[in-house]
């Protein structure tokens, strides 16, 4: 896409991590959305969202950053969110030097696992976003269904753990294909121990987990999540419009987790349609 430019804000163990600014050429708001992709914490990759989307947050004027971060299980959840941390922080400390921007005000955009980690680095950010927009996410690694089998994903061909080691790596991935390593997320929910895998064995779900007044205590936040989301419950997004101060829900009556997936369907261009109108009245 035209009027992009690809930093590297930092490394893990000898592998650059990226962030990508794609810039607003009409209408600037002079503020800039970071984003962080989905993936289950286990794949996905910064450049994720649908090209469409991308073009009508742009032709509302907001510049757009997608900040790579490395995956696990080759790193930890720890490892991930101090990474994210600090490419946010080089974005604060750079957005005029490197990047010519003229304000470093931001908004932290997460789709799923992207919108766990945009809650949790919130929550720890001295300089917090102007607001959160949160899709189909979650706050908390101690609901039950995230510890247990997954009756969503043992409906899929059983994928073996044999299967799961010839995949991971032995160094830090920061993009991993959906085609390579959706196999590890299958594995794990089919397993039950998705979040076991995700964590250091001396780490709690408990301090992974935002309570409820930790929630109240964060940004305006948009959310949007499917009814029937097999994946991640709809009521984790309802109970955190109902904690966070200025919080709107929009409700998507269908049984998909993503539901901006494809961009065939309206629904997904009407609810970025709203997130537009919702930042404008902020």
């Amino acid at each position: 896409m035209q009027n992009s430019r690809v930093v590297s804000y930092g490394s893990i163990e000898g592998v650059p991590i990226h962030l990508t600014l794609y810039l607003a050429e009409t209408n600037r708001k002079n503020k800039t959305i970071l984003y962080l992709h989905g993936g289950g914490f286990v794949y996905g990759t910064a450049d994720d969202l649908p090209e469409t989307y991308l073009k009508q947050l742009l032709e509302a004027g907001y510049d757009f950053v997608t900040l790579e971060y490395p995956l696990a299980p080759e790193v930890k959840l720890d490892v991930m969110i101090q990474k994210i941390i600090e490419g946010i922080d080089w974005f604060l400390l750079h957005y005029s030097d490197e990047l010519s921007l003229n304000s470093n005000e931001y908004i932290l955009f997460g789709r799923s696992a992207g919108a766990y980690l945009s809650v949790q680095v919130t929550q720890r950010m001295r300089q917090k976003p102007q607001a959160l927009l949160l899709l189909y996410g979650f706050h908390t690694l101690q609901e039950a269904s995230f510890r247990v089998p997954s009756r969503h994903y043992l409906t899929f061909p059983k994928v073996e753990d044999r299967l799961v080691k010839g995949i991971t790596k032995g160094k830090p991935v920061v993009n991993g294909l959906k085609e390579t390593r959706f196999a590890i997320y299958i594995h794990y929910r089919q397993a039950g121990n998705w979040i076991k895998e995700i964590l250091n064995s001396e780490d709690k779900p408990s301090n992974y987990t935002l309570s409820n007044s930790e929630l109240s205590q964060l940004p305006p936040a948009f959310l949007a999540a499917s009814n029937g989301d097999p994946d991640v419950p709809y009521r984790i997004s309802k109970k955190m419009a109902e904690t966070i101060p200025g919080a709107f829900l929009e409700t998507i009556v269908s049984d998909e987790h993503d539901f901006d997936r494809t961009t065939t369907d309206a629904i997904g261009k009407e609810v970025y349609t709203k997130i537009i109108d919702w930042l404008e009245n902020l």
